[in-house]
């Protein structure tokens, strides 16, 4: 379970200036229907990959189940880790540097011994405080990846020059001068052009089990 200690300042995963570079656009007309569409299509995005992007600080209780293996570490729902506050086990005080080592770019964690050795985690219930996601466009010292921001630039683009369209029609056709084919996602994938797929499944969380 996942609380949000500190929300992210922006989800919008591009910024209204790059959308309306890669259109050519220099006028402010549109500029309210382009920042909707980009808050749109990076929500849209942060659903098809299963994650949040933007950088928040949460509390996190992962519960380990009766009968089960203990943990040889801590995956944590959220990557990449910025920092962590601190980490308990049940209702003990918060583990001192010594006792926890962590792959922050991964979300992993490891519980150590008292001889800097790896071992299993065997607490019912673990409480990590951490800071995880990426800067993003926009924002002081950013570092979204930028495959993620490109496929938001697409998406953003591809709904502003649709504008006015069905979006229902496939393709549309004047017979010996001009034949449109229009992307038209399948209901359950997001809607996803195979360009901003392939921009996106590096980053995707893909649950287990």
């Amino acid at each position: 379970m996942i609380t949000v200690v500190t929300p992210a300042s922006t989800q919008a995963l591009t910024t209204l200036a790059a959308v309306k570079a890669e259109l050519a656009l220099t006028g402010g007309g549109d500029d309210g229907y382009l920042s909707d569409a980009i808050n749109g299509v990076s929500g849209t995005i942060a659903r098809w990959c299963n994650r949040s992007f933007g950088r928040e600080t949460v509390s996190e209780a992962i519960r380990l189940q009766r009968g089960l293996k203990p943990l040889p570490e801590l995956r944590l729902s959220r990557w990449p880790v910025a920092s962590i506050t601190s980490i308990a086990e049940g209702t003990g005080p918060a583990l001192t540097y010594a006792d926890w080592e962590a792959d922050l770019d991964n979300g992993l964690i490891y519980r150590l011994d008292g001889a800097d050795n790896r071992r299993q985690w065997t607490a019912p219930k673990i409480t990590v405080i951490y800071a995880a996601g990426y800067l993003l466009p926009g924002e002081q010292g950013r570092t979204l990846p930028n495959e993620i921001e490109r496929a938001a630039i697409l998406l953003a683009s591809a709904a502003y020059r649709a504008r006015g369209r069905d979006s229902f029609v496939k393709s549309e056709e004047t017979p010996g001068v001009l034949r449109t084919e229009y992307f038209f996602g399948t209901p359950g994938d997001g809607g996803m052009p195979p360009e901003v797929e392939g921009l996106l499944v590096p980053f995707r969380n893909v649950p287990m089990g």
